[in-house]
């Protein structure tokens, strides 16, 4: 708009101009050729982005420049005087109606001073000849007219454009809404055919509007306005609580996010089906604005593992079944007893965990890993509670029910009445017969056909440290075994082996460095673990030993200084590693870390009637040393061919 009425001032300057000067109406000269000056500037103000200036001086010439001219053409007779009419119109065009109004008011008080003052007798009339009044009415009609009909033509031109610019943004917005439509009607039916709950939690804990169809089938349709804790909540109540809680501190951002992440309920229930929760933090610039949750049922994944572990657990016992029936039928009685007595009601606090952890140690051993998995959790929970409440207890003998009912079929076949002996005890009695040994070392050896030989107890121990040194990624543990002959009966000595598995999972897990760390040491690349029976007089010993790093003794007298214990020689120090609840470890693992195995070993001994040496240096190892009276343990003599 500012450029056409610059291209009119720009005509009617000169025109006007021309016009006075063949007149002779030099007065009235001087404000067409003022006119054309500012024009000019104006112009330039306009090449230079200085649009505002340019309307400003352009508006004022305008007005100005007919108003002089009409002094000095008959006052309020003058033809020019119209020319005040368009200049409200170009003030409002070009600068805004505050302009239009005030030009406008100018205007009208200008021809009214014309018209009540009879300024016309005041100034001469440069026109007074009627031909150029004539001519002057003419110029005047004609460019006033061809100003307002150019200002009607740009007006209307703009408001076309307008309108078309209006309707190209109103099919803009109609084809973005269409897109928009269609972009959420995809997400809608991708979200309608995901197989995982996808949801997204406001801030303020509140579900968001759009989710997937199986969030909805995993936890119905939440009430408008609920909050995801409060959902989920309706069916585990416990994974509803963390989650506020969790939502709250992630909100709060006093931990790392990934800390506070992991802090979020990670499984729920609902019924009999089983699903797990993941987490996306949405945010921009760094802060928080949803978080994407992630619902996936595992329920059948979790069937499908559980029936592989119980195929390998059931293959695992028949393995022991082949290998050592007697004392796959010990383990049976013994962890029945065990599990018996932790649901019962006489029994201590401390009693209950060392033979919980007893239990789990033994069932690792013989490959039952969904039961030792089961008391490990029930562990944390104790240690989460603080006490083995009744409803835990209950837990263990529930868990080992449903075991024992999967492995009824060993059970089953239980033949007391049959003994299975080796073949060296058979040859070796065969030939005390042949060579007429005397008859009370031949009812000897036939008496401890009913025991069992302690090298069957020592390879069970050698295929639990070779299993757990694979599990940790140790790689390969060389065992020597060294029996000595020596055969035990069942009792008491079943609950001593059990104790035993736990002083060989603290050496794979404490003791046995990597391998990287054996060749700096200067070591062998592969450790060596040894097990040993011999009968010294009328005791038994037996001996675990390993060429690991060694104990951490040092470690041993911090937690001993910081408890208040003696901590003054190495018997002291030996009688803290035997106390509840002191480990080596700084984090507990399913392999060790409670503090609870050496003391289930200390308890074994004792009610044996034992001691416990442990010879243990940095660097060289650890040498644990049970020394028992014997009872009725007997050593197979076997003869040795000549």
């Amino acid at each position: 708009m500012l450029a056409v009425y610059l291209l009119a001032g720009a005509t009617l300057g000169p025109a006007y101009s021309a016009f006075f000067a063949f007149f002779g109406a030099w007065n009235s000269l001087l404000a067409p050729a003022a006119f054309t000056v500012i024009t000019a500037a104006a112009a330039i103000l306009y090449r230079a982005g200085r649009d505002r200036e340019a309307a400003v001086i352009l508006v004022l010439g305008f007005w100005a420049g007919p108003a002089w001219c009409a002094l000095f053409s008959g006052g309020i007779y003058s033809p020019l005087v119209i020319w005040l009419t368009p200049a409200p119109f170009m003030a409002g065009a070009v600068l805004g109606r505050r302009w239009a109004l005030a030009t406008g008011v100018l205007s009208t008080l200008f021809a009214l001073t014309l018209g009540l003052f009879s300024l016309h007798s005041v100034f001469p009339n440069e026109f007074a000849a009627d031909s150029a009044k004539h001519l002057l009415f003419v110029l005047t009609s004609t460019s006033a007219i061809g100003l307002i009909t150019l200002y009607g033509y740009t007006t209307s031109k703009l408001n076309e454009d307008h309108v078309v610019a209006m309707e190209d943004k109103h099919a803009q917005l109609e084809a973005s809404a269409k897109a928009i439509d269609a972009q959420a009607a995809a997400r809608l039916l991708l979200l309608d055919n995901l197989e995982q709950g996808v949801l997204t939690i406001n801030c303020d804990g509140t579900i968001a509007e759009e989710r997937s169809a199986a969030a909805d089938a995993f936890l119905g349709v939440p009430t408008p306005g609920s909050t995801f804790a409060e959902h989920l909540g309706q069916h585990d109540g416990v994974a509803g609580a963390m989650f506020e809680l969790g939502l709250e501190a992630l909100l709060e951002a006093y931990l790392p996010r990934d800390l506070l992440l992991s802090q979020l309920p990670a499984k729920f229930q609902v019924g009999e089906s089983s699903f797990v929760i993941e987490y996306k933090v949405l945010e921009r610039k760094e802060e928080i604005q949803a978080l994407l949750t992630v619902i996936t049922d595992v329920t059948i994944q979790l069937r499908h593992r559980a029936a592989e572990e119980a195929a390998r657990e059931t293959m695992s016992i028949f393995e022991h079944y082949t290998r050592d029936r007697e004392g796959l039928y010990a383990f049976f009685d013994a962890t029945t007893q065990g599990v018996e007595r932790i649901a019962g009601d006489d029994i201590d606090e401390t009693t209950l965990r060392r033979e919980l952890h007893k239990i789990k140690g033994v069932t690792a051993q013989f490959g039952l890993t969904s039961m030792a998995r089961h008391c490990h959790i029930i562990e944390d929970e104790i240690a989460d509670c603080g006490r083995f409440t009744t409803e835990l207890r209950q837990r263990v003998r529930h868990v080992w029910a449903e075991t024992m009912d999967r492995l009824a079929s060993f059970r089953a076949v239980r033949d007391e009445e049959h003994l299975s002996i080796e073949a060296d005890a058979f040859h070796s009695l065969v030939d005390a017969v042949r060579d007429q040994h005397p008859y009370d070392e031949i009812h000897r050896m036939l008496v401890e056909w009913n025991y069992v030989p302690t090298r069957l107890r020592l390879r069970r121990l050698e295929e639990q440290a070779t299993a757990l040194a694979q599990r940790m990624r140790k790689g390969h543990v060389e065992v020597q075994i060294e029996d000595c002959g020596i055969r035990l009966p069942s009792q008491p000595w079943d609950g001593l082996w059990n104790a035993l598995t736990h002083v060989v999972r603290n050496a794979i897990d404490h003791g046995l460095e990597p391998a990287l760390e054996r060749r700096l040491a200067g070591k062998p690349s592969v450790p060596t673990l040894s097990f040993a029976t011999r009968v010294i007089g009328n005791q038994l010993l037996v001996t675990i030993a390993d060429d690991g790093r060694g104990i951490a003794w040092e470690h041993i007298r911090l937690i001993a200084a910081d408890r208040g214990w003696p901590a003054e020689n190495r018997e002291d120090l030996i009688q803290v590693l035997f106390t509840d609840g002191v480990s080596t470890r700084v984090s507990v693992t399913e392999i060790s870390g409670r503090g609870v195995g050496m003391s289930v070993l200390a308890n074994a001994v004792e009610e044996r009637g034992g001691r416990i040496d442990i010879t243990s240096e940095p660097g060289h190892g650890t040498r644990v040393d049970l020394t028992l009276p014997l009872l009725r343990a007997m050593k197979n003599r076997r003869r040795m061919a000549s």
